[in-house]
């Protein structure tokens, strides 16, 4: 939830006690800090800790202009970093978004580490870049979480078969992420 377009008409809140009603499923449900004030997303979160949630996931979120031309804005008042530390005081389990290939780069992994600071459970790694932007931001230097990685790089030096090992992390076993030749790296995006 909560992407720039969705057009259900329903609030956050309202719409993820529909969903759990009607199918029962754990839900991770996506809060941003686009156009909402610090008293607002206290609200929400206080609303989402009472429907029993998997986790709730906190990003600073899309800017309208992205997908619709620069006629439309939005404001942000709040950013993920924020968002993590007001989910978590109210004992919601957290997880990220990272885009390790995103500008500027060598400022990623201390984002993740700054997020997990912050209250964060676990990370959810999109956008991967190289294999280095993967591994910076899997290093056990800067990420301490659990990570999800949702769309992998291919590496021509590993041939067809791309195998990342992240190191272990206490509690957690490590990260491998299996590449087929098939895949392709997802089309670039204009969001910021």
């Amino acid at each position: 939830g909560e992407h720039v377009d969705d057009a259900h008409g329903l609030g956050v809140a309202e719409h993820a006690r529909r969903v759990k009603d009607r199918f029962g499923l754990p839900l991770v449900v996506t809060v941003t800090g686009r156009n909402r004030t610090r008293h607002q997303a206290e609200h929400l979160l206080e609303q989402l800790a009472g429907l029993d949630l998997a986790a709730v996931h906190c990003v600073t979120g899309d800017h309208p202009a992205a997908r619709f031309g620069l006629e439309h804005q939005a404001s942000f008042g709040l950013d993920s970093q924020m968002l993590v530390a007001l989910a978590s005081e109210r004992d919601l389990k957290v997880s990220v978004a990272e885009s390790p290939a995103s500008p500027p780069v060598l400022d990623r992994p201390l984002r993740v580490s700054n997020k997990a600071h912050s209250g964060a459970d676990a990370v959810v790694v999109n956008h991967a870049g190289s294999a280095d932007d993967l591994r910076r931001i899997l290093s056990e230097r800067t990420n301490r979480l659990p990570a999800l990685v949702v769309s992998a790089p291919r590496d021509p030096r590993h041939g067809d078969l791309l195998e990342l090992t992240a190191p272990a992390r206490p509690h957690y076993p490590p990260v491998h992420v299996y590449l087929p030749e098939t895949t392709q790296h997802p089309p670039a995006t204009s969001q910021p």
